[in-house]
């Protein structure tokens, strides 16, 4: 067997050649790459390696014989653009690429404060504006025209010039002074890139498996991540879906359809003696693909009309919206029973933790009980099936007083919160769940008995966990410890939170239930919206001394109402 040497050019670059290529559009992403997934403080912490001389690593870049698959722009909207004739793909190295030019163009509000040589988000009276491909009034600017204005001298004052000077060209140093190495593939085809790219993507911030499988559909169904990513965005307007970036569950979706089986990677299996590998043609992902996207529609549907759960952060586990998904997809001519049985299915799932053990061994289950030929008694009968006779009944107050935020009794109160409502507070205008006005801002997850009330009893626990660990009473220390972690679970326990709007969580603060609940009960529709999160009204349980017994009865009226709205 021979094996072909690839054809290699090693370079090493100064970034500015680098930004420059990428503001003549030049450099531009092959399908198989990826969406820009750094935040503001990766960013940052690149600049700042920059800065100090710390080295970044190398890129790798492709240049095909011939370009006969989509390519995307550089930043955060990667719109697909007609390559030229010179065209170069980055392999590796987008993120950093990405990082600088955000900053350069404006689109990351990065500074440079002068005095102290750091890089910062906020404003100061020796900060230095980054964004030199923007003028002062804010307009677009080429790179060609930033070289000509020697860089960041272009937005300094003439103070600064003369007080920061030498900071000042350190930071044009990293532009003009430092270097990015490049290894540059030439004259090899797709899939050989392809299999590299996936090699690269082992070390650093690793891809998940739908994205590893996406890049493998892309070699013979061009057009998988324009796709992919349209239906994210769309989920995220209508319904709320809070994982815009990572394809993982609608491939989840559409594994099942193209191979009805449940894992992601058989739906472009690598190695040829994949039982599934004769399905990577594009006729049958073509297909598959619009049976997937009508499935997931009708879960959007159902989600937003019937179920009112159009928040995805209080959403604990996506398997019961895949297998949903999945059945509705696959069984076009369902009856209205079956979508009823399917939805007291999907309620209970979500709101029990059904996958909270062994997870993907029962979502493999459920998956193969919903196939096109199944009917929907046979998703409540296999071996690991939800019962929907018993499954309630593990919905106690009991389980719920130590179950905490990241327990899927959340959604079991936000669901109940959407059916009863339920209003912020003290701005009542707004929903629990519904978007917030400013910057989208995420809904708050109130203590209504503030964490900082109990650092009392935090104190005596701590206290005589050390008195008894120095006296080597292992057996007592062990009840101390265990009675510390039971006092934190309860604090955190989903009996004792609400959803509140940032500003609303804040003027609240650490106040006693005692004196704001009072004070929101003095009106009523106060009253009306206390009630509406099923805050027990006996104005007793609102001491911090009654802390266990509000728990108890919230926890009570909290299962009575899921009861009485699901079961």
């Amino acid at each position: 067997m021979v094996v072909a040497i690839l054809d290699v050019k090693a370079e090493t670059p100064k970034i500015e050649t680098h930004l420059l290529r990428v503001d003549r559009g030049d450099y531009q992403l092959p399908e198989f790459q990826r969406t820009f997934v750094w935040d503001n403080e990766r960013i940052l912490k690149l600049w700042d390696s920059l800065y100090n001389g710390y080295p970044i690593g190398q890129i790798m870049l492709w240049e095909p014989d011939e370009v006969d698959f989509p390519m995307r722009s550089l930043g955060y909207s990667q719109e697909e653009v007609k390559p030229s004739k010179n065209v170069v793909a980055i392999i590796d190295g987008q993120q950093r690429l990405t990082a600088l030019q955000l900053v350069l163009n404006g689109n990351v509000p990065l500074k440079f404060d002068l005095r102290e040589e750091k890089f910062t988000y906020s404003d100061g009276p020796d900060s230095l504006r980054l964004d030199i491909l923007r003028d002062a009034e804010g307009n677009k600017r080429s790179f060609d025209e930033a070289g000509e204005s020697l860089y960041f001298e272009y937005h300094a004052s003439e103070s600064q010039k003369k007080t920061y000077a030498k900071q000042i060209n350190r930071l044009k140093g990293i532009l003009s002074n430092r270097e990015i190495p490049n290894q540059t593939i030439r004259h090899s085809e797709y899939s050989t890139v392809l299999d590299i790219f996936k090699r690269s993507n082992i070390a650093g911030l690793e891809l998940s498996e739908a994205q590893l499988t996406m890049a493998g559909i892309s070699r013979c169904w061009p057009g998988v991540f324009r796709r992919t990513y349209e239906l994210l965005k769309k989920m995220n307007l209508e319904m709320g879906f809070d994982q815009i970036e990572d394809p993982t569950f609608v491939f989840q979706v559409w594994t099942a359809v193209h191979t009805e089986q449940h894992l992601v990677k058989h739906l472009a299996p690598e190695s040829p003696k994949s039982k599934y590998y004769g399905m990577m043609r594009s006729e049958l992902y073509e297909s598959s693909w619009k049976i997937t996207t009508h499935g997931i529609d009708k879960l959007i549907s159902l989600m937003r009309d019937e179920l009112d759960l159009t928040n995805f952060r209080f959403i604990r586990s996506y398997y019961p919206l895949s297998v949903a998904a999945y059945y509705l997809a696959t069984h076009i001519k369902a009856t209205d029973e079956e979508k009823d049985k399917l939805k007291r299915w999907l309620i209970l799932s979500l709101v029990s933790g059904r996958y909270h053990e062994r997870a993907l061994s029962k979502y493999g289950a459920d998956i193969r009980a919903t196939r096109q030929n199944k009917d929907i008694s046979a998703l409540f009968k296999h071996k690991n099936a939800l019962d929907l006779e018993t499954a309630s009944h593990h919905l106690s107050p009991d389980k719920l007083r130590v179950a905490g935020f990241r327990s899927a009794y959340v959604t079991l109160l936000y669901m109940i919160c959407r059916k009863t409502n339920a209003v912020d507070w003290k701005q009542s205008e707004f929903r629990v769940g519904d978007p917030l006005p400013i910057d989208n801002s995420p809904w708050h997850f109130h203590h209504i008995f503030p964490d900082e009330t109990f650092d009392g009893q935090r104190a005596d626990l701590r206290n005589m966990l050390e008195e008894a660990q120095a006296e080597g009473e292992v057996s007592l220390s062990q009840e101390i410890e265990e009675a510390i972690r039971v006092l934190e679970d309860k604090i955190t326990s989903v009996a004792n939170l609400a959803f509140l709007t940032p500003r609303t969580n804040i003027q609240i603060g650490n106040r006693l239930p005692s004196d704001y609940l009072a004070e929101i009960a003095s009106t009523e529709g106060g009253i009306a919206s206390l009630e509406q999160q099923l805050i027990p009204m006996n104005r007793e349980l609102w001491k911090h001394n009654k802390f266990e017994e509000f728990c108890k009865a919230r926890s009570e009226l909290i299962i009575s109402k899921a009861k009485e709205f699901f079961f």
